[in-house]
This record gives structure tokens, C-alpha cells and sequence, in this order.
């Protein structure tokens, strides 16, 4: 029996340069960053092994680089090369989904955040 499953991790709270409007490129904003990163857990779950699964400290850690150091007019850029990104770090990812959600942007109206989920798919 395949166990397949899915490591999450919600929430990771970083400030980046995005946005068409330029001061959204000058002045850094908070972006909240959610991943679903999935795979096949036999190992893990059969030896208890933490090498056959995601250390979700260090896909953490790769998302953030790629807000911090990067400036993007699209969220949706943003997403998908975070999963890109996080692909190429975690060759036992299958499939992720990325959530950007950019907290209070500079809109007419008052919204908490918008954002973008973005599903990447590894090439066989």
C-alpha cells in the first residue's frame, strides 16, 4: 500500500518587494506564505527515517530567499517560482501548491490581503 501525503506549512510571515506600483517595489510589504508540498511517505512512515521526507524548516527557509531576494510586479510570478524553486531543492516532491496572500495592499478598498495558489507539477 502507497502512503501518499501531503507536508504543509501555513502562515510563514515574510516582507518582500512586489507589485505593479512602484512604491510596492521600493518599500518591502508583508506576505504570508502557504505550502502543500506532496509525496510518497513510505520510508518515512515504514523506518521512521526523517531522510525520506521534507525538512519543512528548510522549505521554509528556500521560500523566504525567493520573497526577500527577488522583486516581482505578478504574485503569480512570485508563487511559481517559489514551487519551482522548492522543486528543484526537494527532488521527493511530486506536486506542490503555493499560496501567496500579500497582507494589506495598496488598494481603494479596505481587504485584509489578496493572493494567488498556484499548482506545480514535477515532469517526468
Amino acid at each position: 500500500m502507497t502512503k501518499r501525503g501531503v507536508i504543509s506549512v501555513r502562515g510563514i510571515s515574510c516582507f518582500g518587494r512586489h507589485g505593479v506600483l512602484r512604491h510596492e517595489q521600493i518599500v518591502p510589504q508583508e506576505f504570508l506564505i502557504n505550502l502543500e508540498l506532496e509525496l510518497d511517505l513510505d520510508s518515512a512512515i515504514e523506518f521512521d527515517n526523517v531522510d525520506a521526507t521534507v525538512d519543512y524548516s528548510r522549505a521554509c527557509k528556500v521560500a523566504v530567499e525567493v520573497v526577500e531576494g527577488n522583486s516581482f510586479s505578478l504574485i503569480e510570478v512570485l508563487a511559481h517560482t517559489i514551487g519551482a524553486t522548492l522543486l528543484a531543492e526537494f527532488s521527493i516532491v511530486d506536486r506542490i501548491e503555493v499560496t501567496v496572500q500579500k497582507v494589506a495592499p495598496p488598494m481603494q478598498f479596505h481587504v485584509a490581503s489578496v493572493g494567488v495558489s498556484l499548482g506545480i507539477e514535477r515532469e517526468n
